[in-house]
């Protein structure tokens, strides 16, 4: 009898730990999104115009892909998010590094191959680059600047 209680109480002990353990494996996010952005080209901007386009600015009602990979680059999860009329959005994340795109997978596909076949290959490198990463790690707030760059594949704008 005194042995089916310890075992009962060590059985007990050992689901509550593994039960707590799989909680802490998420974090609560409180995150504040802005955006920036490089000019690609065009008509010569002034100052005023050029310091417009690419300072950061609240990325409100902004949609995004948050892409979680393992060690070897595979993709494990995409999802995808919308900050409110403010550019926050709290999310409850499994730990780990995550990369933020402003395109999903199938939509860099589409992108790519919507592209001449001279620009493909390069433009697969550059639609595979994130915008910015998202370290979620710890709980609390953060802020991230999500960060469009001009396709160097490309010819400049005209």
């Amino acid at each position: 009898m005194k042995t089916q209680l310890l075992l009962i109480s060590f059985a007990i002990v050992l689901f509550t730990n593994c039960k707590s353990k799989k909680i802490s494996e998420n974090v609560k996010l409180d995150l504040i999104f802005t955006m920036s952005s490089d000019y690609c080209g065009g008509a010569a901007p002034t100052e005023e115009i050029l310091e417009s386009i690419t300072s950061s600015k609240p990325f409100i009602n902004g949609t995004f892909y948050l892409v979680l990979k393992n060690d070897g680059g595979t993709i494990l999860s995409e999802t995808m998010h919308k900050t409110d009329e403010k550019g926050k959005l709290t999310l409850n994340l499994k730990k780990g590094m995550y990369e933020i795109f402003l395109l999903s997978a199938e939509q860099k596909k589409l992108q790519i191959m919507n592209l001449d076949e001279k620009f493909r290959s390069c433009s697969t490198i550059f639609y595979d680059q994130p915008q910015a990463y998202l370290h979620a790690w710890q709980k609390g707030e953060q802020k991230v600047d999500i960060h469009s760059k001009c396709n160097p594949c490309l010819p400049p704008a005209p």
